[in-house]
């Protein structure tokens, strides 16, 4: 649907002021409703990344830290992840 709006404005069919203010109306619903979905959405990344994870040995041996705390939620870590150097 905002391809199509934003599409309109290129052509001139749509204002920009209203589609604008639309699709931040449908990205604020979006944002809401993944907030309020929060352990749903969690559990199926977790299900998701986990499978993923799975690709190999290299992968299975990275280096992580936890770098801080989410500044938005203060619930999750943001981590980074290093690969081991291999010579």
């Amino acid at each position: 649907m905002m391809e199509g709006d934003m599409k309109g404005v290129s052509m001139g069919m749509e204002a920009e002021n209203d589609v604008q203010t639309t699709c931040l109306q449908q990205m604020k619903l979006c944002f809401l409703d993944a907030r309020l979905n929060k352990t749903k959405l969690l559990e199926a990344m977790k299900v998701f990344f986990d499978r993923s994870n799975r690709s190999g040995p290299v992968e299975q041996s990275m280096i992580e830290a936890v770098v801080r705390r989410c500044i938005l939620c203060q619930q999750s870590d943001i981590v980074l992840k290093r690969r081991p150097i291999c010579n």
